[in-house]
């Protein structure tokens, strides 16, 4: 079974306005990567992205098989979110992140061995 989700982009896509301000644009590039790294088991997890006055901007459920890894891009604008996963209905982690085109800027989610980790960026 591949990760099954429901998103609720917060934003529209850009329009063809040249002028428009590229800042509040959705990004290009990776915003959110998750990966299971467990090589025997799946996960349910539950991903809630939170802009800066408390809205969710971006959520969804997912059923992560064994080494299973999703990248999603243009989920979000730049700017600052606090981010909340679930793994399997037990265990939560909220963290802060910045997400611009960077990859040290993108949240990052991994499960594996009955834990969650949410950091900042893709590289240590």
């Amino acid at each position: 079974m591949d990760a099954a989700t429901t998103t609720r982009p917060a934003h529209s896509p850009p329009g063809d306005d040249p002028d428009a301000n590229l800042s509040t644009r959705p990004l290009e590039s990776e915003t959110i990567f998750l990966r299971n790294y467990d090589p025997y088991r799946a996960y349910d997890l539950e991903l809630a992205v939170n802009d800066e006055s408390g809205t969710e901007v971006f959520g969804g459920r997912y059923y992560f098989q064994p080494g299973q890894i999703e990248s999603i891009r243009g989920a979000l604008e730049p700017g600052e979110y606090e981010v909340t996963v679930v793994l399997d209905d037990r265990r939560e982690k909220t963290v802060s992140c910045t997400v611009d085109d960077e990859p040290e800027h993108t949240i990052h989610v991994e499960i594996g061995n009955g834990i969650v980790s949410v950091t900042e960026g893709l590289f240590g």
